[in-house]
C-alpha cells in the first residue's frame, strides 16, 4: 500500500475540527497545506502519526483543498466543505 492509504481526511464536510489521521506510516517531514478556493494558503501544518487536528472554527464555510507532503512530494490531496 502506499503513502496515501494510510492518510484519512474527515469528516467531510467539517464545521470545527478537520481530523487527519495517519497510519501505519512513519512520516519524516509530512506537511498539510489547507488552500480556499481562490488558491490562497489559509493553514500550514505538520503532521504526525495518530490524530491530527485542523482548526476551522476561524474560517469561512466555502470548498478548501488540502494538500499533504512528504518531503516536497504531494502523498495526497482532496477537497473538502466548511460549514459554519
Amino acid at each position: 500500500q502506499s503513502e496515501v492509504d494510510y492518510i484519512q481526511i474527515w469528516p467531510n464536510p467539517c464545521i470545527e475540527d478537520l481530523i487527519i489521521n495517519v497510519h501505519k506510516y512513519n512520516p519524516e517531514k509530512l506537511l498539510v497545506s489547507l488552500y480556499n478556493q481562490y488558491g490562497a494558503l489559509v493553514i500550514t501544518q505538520r503532521l504526525y502519526v495518530g490524530s491530527n487536528f485542523i482548526n476551522m472554527q476561524g474560517l469561512q464555510s466555502g470548498v478548501y483543498y488540502v494538500s499533504i507532503l512528504e518531503k516536497g512530494l504531494k502523498v495526497k490531496h482532496d477537497k473538502i466543505v466548511k460549514f459554519k
